[in-house]
């Protein structure tokens, strides 16, 4: 299925505003400091790319949209939510890429590059984070 350039911006402002407030709420429960600090700062990275989706979205069609965010589950254990966002940030590195290739306009191409870029690193630093959790896991015997 083919989507719009109005329906892509929708979908990508609702899943980086999720990915927001799930990083935030992350890096409150997080065990570690640097686990913490390392969560916030993809909550922020998140939640700018939403905005500049949203200036876009409101340039191209003269309105503003704000998703309302219905909150992500987060009853499960922690390690295996990080897990879970490695897949997630994989897919939207993937999914930005497309939109990257595929779009002419250049305020979109680098919008996409940025978030891209970043839903790739993010990848990264999950696996870190995950790395980082072993210890903890040890030591708290879980």
């Amino acid at each position: 299925m083919e989507f719009t350039t109005i329906q892509l911006l929708r979908m990508f402002i609702e899943d980086e505003e999720r990915d927001a407030f799930l990083y935030k709420e992350l890096s409150n429960r997080a065990p570690t400091s640097k686990i913490r600090e390392i969560l916030f700062s993809m909550s922020m990275d998140e939640q700018s790319h939403s905005e500049r989706f949203k200036k876009i979205y409101k340039t191209i069609t003269g309105r503003s949209f704000s998703p309302i965010v219905i909150p992500p589950d987060l009853n499960r254990e922690f390690k295996d939510i990080i897990a879970s966002q490695i897949l997630g940030e994989t897919e939207g590195y993937l999914q930005y890429s497309e939109q990257y290739y595929k779009s002419n306009n250049k305020v979109l191409k680098e919008a996409y590059f940025t978030a891209l870029t970043d839903e790739n690193a993010h990848a990264h630093k999950l696996e870190y984070i995950l790395e980082m959790l072993i210890p903890c896991l040890i030591k708290l015997q879980i």
